[in-house]
């Protein structure tokens, strides 16, 4: 008797979807922002508040645009 093809382990079909898979299902989740925003918050504070405080000012001071290139 043939096995119910619902209760087999979905494989991967290709290597990254070992990556991907989980990055998806974790981007679904209504809470996944919430943990992005606070990782990310982390992350400035404490490079705000370390001995690489300097570049990280400078990164921010940075600017970034577009020009025309019109006479």
């Amino acid at each position: 008797m043939a096995e119910d093809p619902s209760t087999e382990p979905r494989l991967p079909h290709q290597p990254i979807d070992r990556i991907v898979g989980p990055l998806v299902r974790f981007l679904h989740a209504e809470a996944a922002s919430g943990v992005v925003l606070m990782g990310c918050t982390l992350v400035a504070l404490a490079a705000a508040n370390s001995p690489l405080s300097q570049s990280y000012l400078n990164f921010w001071k940075t600017d970034v645009g577009f020009t025309s290139t019109e006479s």
